[in-house]
């Protein structure tokens, strides 16, 4: 197998790879204008929850939206409209018997648009300023990724562009 043939193996092998990576920082922030520009409609997803950690998730959620309210998102009490961005939130299993990984996942319309991960201790989720401070840490995460600046930007993402016409 020559040199290319390798790399190209190689740079597939790594892309095709599993596990979610945190969102990219903007290499342009959004204002906060343009964070509360959009609604956002903070979702209730059953099975969320891990099931050893009873109901951290719904505790970690709520600690979200106010967090993401602080930053300047527009937040609405209804199920997401065409266009408008959703985040659910995760608690998911990390290698270590007493931590999880705190997970928001920003779609529109079923569309990918930014991710927030940040790893915690289970017993962090059960102490508020704890919990405030990884609220926080997610909803800063999104304000300032790359996929919320050119979701806003562009007025969707690529995906959505056919379904616009």
């Amino acid at each position: 197998m020559g040199i290319l043939p390798a790399a190209i193996l190689a740079a597939l092998a790594l892309s095709c790879s599993h596990g979610r990576s945190q969102s990219q920082p903007a290499g342009r922030p959004l204002t906060p204008a343009e964070v509360g520009s959009w609604n956002v409609t903070v979702a209730e997803r059953p099975g969320a929850d891990h099931p050893a950690l009873g109901g951290d998730a719904r505790a970690v959620r709520d600690a979200l939206a106010g967090a993401m309210a602080q930053r300047g998102f527009k937040l609405v009490g209804h199920p997401p409209y065409h266009h408008d961005l959703e985040v659910a939130v995760y608690l998911e299993t990390a290698a270590g018997a007493h931590q999880v990984f705190a997970a928001a996942h920003l779609t529109t319309d079923g569309f990918f648009v930014a991710d927030a991960r940040e790893r915690v201790a289970v017993e962090a989720l059960r102490d508020p300023d704890q919990l405030r401070a990884l609220a926080a840490a997610l909803a800063t995460t999104l304000a300032r990724s790359e996929g919320l600046a050119s979701f806003v930007r562009n007025s969707g993402v690529p995906a959505q562009t056919p379904l616009t016409n």
